[in-house]
């Protein structure tokens, strides 16, 4: 494997403690709504012919009678958005 993909083996510095106090870029919450908005769902091939629409379903306007919990699922895929973006994963990537 070595003598294959040696660019493989290279050594990968830890990132400096400034490096981990710098400010990261993150994601709002109006575009992540807008673009969610915004994508195509009849384009996709399949039974439905949908695609997107498990991340539009999950939108609701402030006068939709779902629960609270359904409500805040945008602020959930928010949050969790913001994470992958700033690189605060979990141990295992």
């Amino acid at each position: 494997m070595k003598s294959k993909y040696p660019s493989r083996k290279m050594v990968i510095p830890s990132p400096t403690e400034a490096q981990w106090n710098e400010e990261r870029e993150s994601i709002d919450r109006e575009i992540l709504r807008a673009t969610i908005i915004q994508l195509k769902c009849q384009v996709s091939l399949g039974l439905s012919g949908f695609r997107y629409e498990h991340l539009q379903a999950i939108l609701f306007t402030e006068y939709s009678k779902a629960d609270r919990l359904a409500k805040s699922v945008i602020n959930e895929l928010h949050s969790l958005s913001n994470d992958i973006v700033q690189g605060r994963l979990p141990w295992y990537f």
